[in-house]
C-alpha cells in the first residue's frame, strides 16, 4: 500500500506481477489493525471502540444477575 502523506490526494499506483495487476484498496486489516491509505487512525479507533462495546454487551447479563 502506498500512503500519501504530503499531498493529501489519493493517487492510483499500478503494480503488476507476472502480468497480473494488483488491486489497489483504500483500507485493509493487517495484524489486527486497520490500515488506511490516508494514514489516519480514526477508523481504527472507532473499530476498537465498537469491538469493546460488543464484548461488553455480550457479557452484560453477568452484571444484571446480582
Amino acid at each position: 500500500m502506498r500512503i500519501g502523506l504530503s499531498s493529501g490526494k489519493e493517487r492510483t499506483v499500478k503494480i503488476s506481477i507476472d502480468g497480473k495487476e494488483l488491486e489497489q484498496v483504500g483500507k485493509f486489516c493487517y495484524l489486527g489493525s486497520m490500515i488506511t491509505s490516508d494514514a489516519k487512525c480514526h477508523v481504527e479507533i472507532r473499530r476498537r471502540i465498537a469491538m469493546g462495546k460488543d464484548a461488553f454487551y455480550k457479557r452484560r447479563n453477568y452484571l444484571e444477575e446480582n
